[in-house]
Formats: structure tokens, sequence, C-alpha cells
């Protein structure tokens, strides 16, 4: 536990199968935290959160220089995945009376096809790093 907080990035590095999965979706959990309602509109002491999902972009970007192309874009889409899963609490407010199967699907479907936009955010982002590896400093 002591190494998470001495390299971070180190941290992610070691990270493989279950483990690097299980920090994808609590990266793009932490991700959510920046978006309301967790903001300074609903609570002053909500301030600082916005900041959160600039640091969580983060390890999404080390998730998507690593080795293996396919554990790579595996973890971004799981990212993508908890990311935008978060994104649509306010449609648990809607309700029609008999649609709800196709209102579920619906959600399933538009967080799936959102979260492609993480992986090519991914994708280009290990393209560029791999065509010049130190110019994102």
């Amino acid at each position: 536990m002591k190494q998470i907080f001495k390299d971070p990035i180190q941290f992610l590095k070691d990270l493989s199968g279950w483990k690097l999965n299980l920090a994808a979706f609590l990266t793009g959990l932490l991700f959510y935290l920046g978006h309301p309602p967790f903001n300074h509109e609903s609570s002053p002491l909500f301030l600082l959160f916005p900041f959160i999902s600039f640091i969580s972009l983060i390890p999404l970007f080390e998730f998507s220089v690593r080795r293996s192309f396919k554990e790579s874009m595996i973890a971004v889409y799981i990212f993508g995945l908890a990311a935008s899963a978060t994104q649509i609490y306010w449609l648990s407010n809607v309700h029609i009376e008999g649609l709800w199967i196709f209102i579920l699907i619906g959600m399933c479907v538009g967080i799936m096809y959102v979260a492609l936009n993480f992986l090519l955010y991914g994708f280009v982002f290990r393209v560029l790093f791999n065509a010049a590896p130190k110019s994102y400093l």
C-alpha cells in the first residue's frame, strides 16, 4: 500500500489482469466525481472536486501506453464504461409505464457507445506516444 503513495505511476505499471481492470473501473468512477452533481454549485465542500476529473485522466493515459495493445485497450474501454455509466444517473428518474426494458437496453447501448470515445482517445494517445515518446512533456 505504501508503494501507491511513493510512486503511483510505477504502481499502475505493475498492475496486470483483473487488478488492472479493477483499477481502470475505479478511476472511471473517480472521473465521475468531477462532474455534476458533485461540483461547487451544489455545495462549497465540493469546490475542488472538478480537479479530480483531470487527475483521474492520468491513469487513463498510463493505461493506454501499456506494452500489450489488447490489455491497454481493454483497460481504457473499462475506464470508459465506468465513466459513461455514471454520467446517466438522471435517466433513472424517467418513468414510462411498460417501456422500462427499452429504456434499460437503450442506456446500456448508449453507455457502450460513449465508452468508445474514451477508447478512441486512448488509441490516439498511444499512437502519438509511440511516434514521439517525449513530446507529451
